[in-house]
C-alpha cells in the first residue's frame, strides 16, 4: 500500500476509535453521572442520553469547577416552533436540537448558563461530520469537530474564550487531507496534506502544506470581526472561504 494510502487509513482509523470511544463514554461511564442540577433544568430532562460529551474545569480563572458540554435539549414550545420556522430542514428535531453549552460554577455552587450556541443537527449531506472531542485548558472551551467525504478528511479544532463579554472564536486548527482516488487506478495523483493554524486575535494564519513530495509553508493575515461560540451551528467545513482549502473546496 503507498504511504499516502496507509496514512489516509491510519487517520480514519483513529478517528473511528476515537468516535467509538466517545460512543462507550456516553452509553456506560455517563450512567453514573448526574449533571449539576442547574445543567438538568435547563435541559429539559435528566437523561444522560442529551448528553454527547461533557468536561469540567476552570473557565473562570477563579479555580472553580465550570462545565461545559455537547447536549441535545427539549426546548420550550417557543423556541422549538421559532427554531422550526426559521430553518425546519436543518434543525431535524422539533422537540429540541444540538446544542454546544458553558455553565459556570457560582460562589454558592450554583451553575450559571454563560453561552449556548443556537440548536444544530450533524446532518452534513452526503458527507459525514461529528464532534470527537472537547477538553478545557488555559481558560478555554476546545471544540473539535470531524468532517469526512470520499477521499477527504478535515479535523478542525476550535478554540473558545471569554473576552468582552462573549466567548468568541479566538484561534483554528485544522488537520485535512486529501488523498484523490484516482479514476484510472493509478497513484500519479498525490496526495495533499495540510496543516493550518489560524490566531483569530492577530489574525496571522500559518498554511503548512504537502502535495507529493513538494512541501510549502505560505503566511497570511485574515482579520475579522469576532465570531462568538453562540453561533457554533455555523462551525462546518469549510469554517472560512477566505482559507486556503483542500478537496476543491
Amino acid at each position: 500500500m503507498p504511504a499516502w494510502r496507509a496514512d489516509l487509513a491510519t487517520r480514519l482509523l483513529r478517528a473511528a476509535i476515537a468516535a467509538l470511544g466517545l460512543a462507550l463514554v456516553a452509553g456506560s461511564a455517563f450512567a453514573d453521572y448526574a449533571p449539576p442540577p442547574d445543567v438538568i433544568a435547563w435541559l429539559g430532562t435528566s437523561s444522560n442520553d442529551a448528553i454527547q460529551a461533557f468536561v469540567e474545569g476552570d473557565l473562570s480563572g477563579h479555580g472553580t469547577k465550570d462545565w461545559a458540554g455537547v447536549v441535545h435539549r427539549l426546548l420550550p414550545a417557543a423556541e422549538a416552533k421559532a427554531a422550526s420556522d426559521a430553518d425546519p430542514d436543518a434543525r431535524g428535531d422539533p422537540l429540541g436540537g444540538w446544542q454546544v453549552a458553558v455553565f459556570l460554577q457560582q460562589p454558592d455552587g450554583h451553575y450559571r448558563l454563560a453561552v449556548a450556541s443556537a440548536p444544530f443537527s450533524w446532518d452534513c449531506g452526503t458527507s459525514r461530520c461529528w464532534m470527537d472531542q472537547m477538553y478545557i485548558e488555559r481558560q478555554s472551551v476546545f471544540v473539535q469537530r470531524i468532517w469526512h467525504w470520499h477521499g477527504c478528511f478535515d479535523n478542525v479544532m476550535f478554540q473558545f474564550k471569554a473576552r468582552s463579554g462573549g466567548w468568541p472564536l479566538i484561534g483554528v486548527k485544522a488537520d485535512s487531507t486529501e488523498d484523490p482516488y484516482p479514476d484510472d487506478g493509478s497513484t500519479d495523483t498525490p496526495s495533499v496534506h495540510q496543516l493550518t493554524d489560524w490566531n483569530r486575535i492577530t489574525g496571522d494564519v500559518v498554511v503548512d502544506r504537502t502535495v507529493g513530495k513538494r512541501h510549502s509553508v505560505k503566511r497570511l493575515r485574515i482579520v475579522e470581526p469576532s465570531v462568538d461560540l453562540a453561533n457554533f451551528s455555523d462551525y462546518a467545513p469549510p469554517y472560512n472561504p477566505k482559507l486556503p482549502s483542500i478537496c476543491g473546496r
